[in-house]
């Protein structure tokens, strides 16, 4: 699918603490080698799963996003233990209450992914892990990442842990008449997994895991098939709407917005009449080609 630069994110909501309690984390490229690079078809994986990260913990609220963190260490080197006086000084340096570095290496179904979360406070380092299975986008597996790695944070701090619930999308139809064919925007594809007879199928919810997300939409109006893609990301428990307008004899206008408020969580962007993704495409072992080059910005991060 096409690659996206990413021009808007929404900001965190759901869960609350307490006003005096801030849970600030900072993350750091994450280490790979060439097995990984090799297994997921790009470069760079361990830079690009910390930026996918830094977005997916965005919006786990009560979480805020510093840093990144510069963590001195050698390629080749496993991820290096950190000492208390090494995390005190990070966090101070940073203002973060939590520190995370981690490795993605190759599994036996695709990217296994092992993260450290440390409390910058005392150095208390405590360990997870996510392993690729089939049928998994990298996007998901990243987003559960970043669930267990916020749920760390916030025990290091005596905080219950959170609960964020799946967000959801779904199409818009507006009826035709006796001389015109119903108009359809709707969903075609969500992170390289397909969704079958898509036009006939607009209202049915597709599942958006908190985080970083590529979605690719449709409109159709019975005779033309009109399509763009869009990367953004879902807050948890949202749920969101693929809408339109369509001008006479011009092309639609498609865009993400809530589904509750109606409000656009995209840009606004012309439908291209084009042929429709791969239907062969198994996001298994895909690492998108968009998340690999560019550069990710995180809603309020701070350098």
């Amino acid at each position: 699918m096409k690659t996206l630069l990413l021009t808007l994110f929404v900001l965190p909501a759901g869960l609350l603490a307490s006003p005096a309690t801030e849970v600030r984390v900072a993350v750091a490229d994450f280490q790979s080698d060439f097995h990984v690079d090799q297994q997921i078809g790009g470069h760079g994986s361990g830079r690009a799963l910390a930026r996918i990260l830094r977005a997916d913990l965005a919006v786990l609220t009560p979480l805020t996003v510093v840093g990144p963190w510069d963590l001195k260490a050698d390629a080749a080197d496993v991820v290096r233990a950190v000492t208390p006086a090494e995390a005190k000084a990070a966090g101070e340096s940073l203002g973060a209450t939590t520190l995370v570095s981690g490795q993605v290496l190759a599994g036996p179904a695709g990217p296994i992914v092992t993260a450290r979360v440390i409390y910058a406070t005392t150095g208390r380092t405590q360990g997870t892990l996510v392993q690729s299975v089939r049928g998994e986008s990298v996007a998901d597996l990243v987003s559960h990442l970043a669930a267990q790695v916020a749920a760390l944070a916030m025990a290091q701090q005596g905080l219950p842990s959170g609960s964020w619930q799946a967000a959801s999308i779904l199409g818009t139809r507006r009826p035709g008449s006796h001389s015109a064919h119903d108009e359809v925007a709707c969903v075609v594809d969500v992170d390289g997994r397909i969704v079958p007879d898509e036009t006939t199928k607009w209202d049915q919810p597709q599942a958006l895991s908190p985080g970083l997300h590529e979605v690719y939409v449709r409109f159709y109006d019975g005779q033309r098939l009109m399509d763009h893609d869009f990367i953004f990301n879902a807050v948890p428990g949202a749920h969101y709407r693929v809408s339109f307008e369509r001008p006479a004899d011009r092309k639609a206008t498609v865009w993400i917005g809530s589904a509750d408020s109606g409000e656009p969580v995209t840009a606004k962007a012309e439908a291209d009449t084009r042929l429709p993704p791969s239907q062969t495409i198994d996001p298994q072992n895909r690492w998108p080609a968009w998340l690999l080059p560019l550069p990710i910005p995180v809603p309020g991060q701070t350098h």
